[in-house]
């Protein structure tokens, strides 16, 4: 029945709502467009942001540091060439031959480092945590699809049929089940025909009689019940 009914329903198109909580497409495409904008960004404040850690603090004193030889030296190596990169590393002022405007460069590379990756973490975080709301539409999807799709999101599942309304006759067909009372001696004409006189005079209300009582003419006349 319901495969007619379907048939019949023919809808143009299924829509369902569902949510998920991780999609590695989603992330990075979210990272890609806040990397533009985030960059940006830092490299305008981190200059100014410099200049003024400069200016409170007045004045800072340079100091170089020796290196020291260790019995670690060896294991250090790479460490320390690693360091020595981050430390030479500007971004900002690298053809720049003011010592200063050098100086300043290098820790305002390190700060936008730091910050771009404190800020790069804090999204991607936020982006595995956060719950994303997704729609899909189905079009003209087949009996077994609209199966499948109900199976699995019944709760926002949407497919309405092409034409507003059936006639049941289409997809319904009633085969009418009857008590078995009805099927019973009881209700028969031969039964019921028996009790029912033909006229008043057929009828006796004597000390001997038991409820009716029905006459000869009874059994030889014909008495048909219609029920409306």
């Amino acid at each position: 029945m319901f495969n007619k009914y379907y048939l019949e329903c023919a809808p143009i198109y299924c829509h369902y709502i569902y949510s998920r909580r991780f999609d590695s497409i989603y992330v990075i495409s979210t990272l890609v467009a806040l990397f533009g904008g985030l960059s940006t960004a830092l490299r305008l404040a981190i200059p100014y942001l410099i200049n003024l850690i400069f200016f409170l603090k007045h004045r800072r004193t340079m100091t170089s540091q020796s290196e020291r030889q260790t019995i670690r030296t060896r294991l250090k190596n790479t460490v320390l060439m690693i360091e020595k990169s981050i430390e030479e590393l500007n971004i900002f002022s690298s053809q720049s031959r003011d010592p200063n405007r050098i100086h300043h460069g290098r820790i305002a590379s390190r700060l936008y480092i730091i910050l771009f990756t404190v800020s790069i973490s804090v999204l991607i975080v936020y982006t595995l945590l956060s719950v994303q709301t997704i729609s899909q539409i189905v079009e003209s999807p087949t009996q077994e699809q609209y199966e499948k799709l109900f199976e699995q999101y019944n709760q926002t599942l949407q497919c309405p049929c092409t034409v507003v309304s059936i006639p049941y006759e289409e997809f319904l067909q009633v085969t009418p089940t009857y008590h078995q009372v009805c099927s019973s001696d009881f209700v028969q004409p031969w039964w019921y025909q028996r009790f029912l006189p033909v006229s008043s005079s057929d009828i006796s209300f004597g000390k001997s009689s038991y409820g009716f009582r029905s006459n000869e003419s009874v059994s030889t006349q014909t008495c048909s019940i219609k029920f409306v």
